[in-house]
């Protein structure tokens, strides 16, 4: 079998079949199969009719609920195609991504390639186009951090020929993408960036994990894979930013606390980090930066309407 599409479900039977139908409609002259693997959703039973509209789909049912990370190994493992993708419930492929990237793994001899992707927006008649720096070898947590890279699930895909064994861990219920790039990197993959979008994202769609878990994810992902100060104040930069704008008091506080400064500069910075995430101040600091990025979104695309 050439290709398998890896699908990872929770409660999803409402919108899942748009991402099964992007993938069939570009499978033409293709061996495939689209696995579901279903983290026991309260709608199984309608995720189950639907699966018996498709001949190439096959429905697996996990028997205890766990997280998406779990169900993305339990489909890899049971995959038959000698290239597997990763795709969310959510997502769906872009036109003519499966046999584009087939022939890139095949051309490179890349095992894991990841990059671009086409984000839906709020009014779901407008797609923007990320513009992520090229991946160009190196440490991938300097990447993500640094470089503000980003992975996600959604535009991954691998070649069995070269794969060297990389997983999701299991213990991740955060930043799964990420650390599958960080294990993939230590792990000795192969590793190559796509710049055309693989997929369709779904940015509006809002996660329902609590506060309290949320901040035991990230603290698991800091305390596993971000041993070094350099790559943890990076990450606390990144993800701080993201808490302000969503006037997040709680999660900006937790990347005070895991910021460690070496210089002047990064005293500066968690000086600022303290201020702007005070009680008072961080309603106003949020608006600050929403503003900030408002203006540079305008500034980037009045400098390519010039171009």
């Amino acid at each position: 079998m050439q290709v398998s599409v890896v699908i990872p479900t929770y409660n999803s039977a409402a919108f899942v079949e748009r991402a099964l139908l992007s993938v069939v409609s570009q499978t033409e002259g293709l061996s495939h199969e689209i696995l579901l693997v279903d983290d026991c959703s309260d709608d199984r039973e309608a995720l189950s009719r639907l699966v018996q509209r498709y001949e190439a789909v096959r429905l697996i049912e996990k028997p205890a609920r766990s997280n998406a990370a779990v169900s993305r190994n339990r489909g890899l493992e049971e995959s038959r195609g000698a290239f597997v993708f990763f795709l969310d419930s959510d997502d769906a492929l872009a036109p003519g991504a499966l046999k584009r990237r087939m022939a890139m793994h095949r051309d490179s001899g890349a095992s894991v390639i990841f990059g671009n992707y086409l984000a839906r927006l709020a009014d779901a008649s407008r797609l923007s186009a990320s513009r992520l720096p090229a991946y160009r070898g190196g440490d991938m947590r300097h990447y993500l951090f640094v470089e503000r890279g980003d992975v996600r699930s959604s535009t991954l895909s691998l070649c069995k020929a070269f794969w060297q064994g990389t997983r999701f861990d299991d213990a991740t219920r955060k930043h799964q993408d990420w650390v599958f790039a960080i294990r993939a990197f230590h792990q000795g993959e192969r590793l190559l960036f796509d710049p055309q979008p693989t997929a369709v994202m779904d940015v509006t769609r809002q996660g329902r994990m609590s506060s309290s878990a949320n901040l035991d994810a990230s603290r698991y992902v800091v305390k596993r894979y971000l041993c070094q100060d350099h790559h943890r104040n990076a990450f606390s930069r990144r993800q701080w930013l993201s808490s302000l704008s969503r006037r997040d008091l709680t999660a900006c506080r937790f990347q005070v606390e895991i910021f460690t400064p070496g210089n002047w500069r990064e005293r500066r910075d968690l000086a600022l980090f303290r201020l702007a995430s005070h009680p008072v101040l961080i309603g106003a600091a949020s608006a600050l930066l929403t503003l900030a990025l408002r203006l540079r979104r305008l500034g980037s695309r009045s400098g390519a309407m010039q171009r």
